[in-house]
């Protein structure tokens, strides 16, 4: 899934089995990411043993700042 979805893992090697994954805010899969986090999803797309991130560019404070579109 993570491969496919075009994550990077970064692992730290602060314990064994950790680790965390972050993906681009603008990803098309962003929300299909967000949600193998969630307690309710299903067992084939969950992720209980990494640390989710969300990588959010320069670009989008700047349009934002300008009240500008996406």
């Amino acid at each position: 899934l993570l491969r496919k979805r075009g994550a990077r893992p970064v692992l730290v090697g602060a314990r064994q089995g950790a680790g965390a994954v972050y993906m681009n805010a603008h990803h098309p899969d962003i929300y299909s990411f967000l949600d193998t986090k969630r307690e309710n999803a299903d067992e084939k797309i969950r992720i209980k043993t990494l640390s989710l991130g969300v990588v959010i560019p320069d670009i989008t404070f700047h349009l934002a700042k300008k009240n500008e579109p996406m």
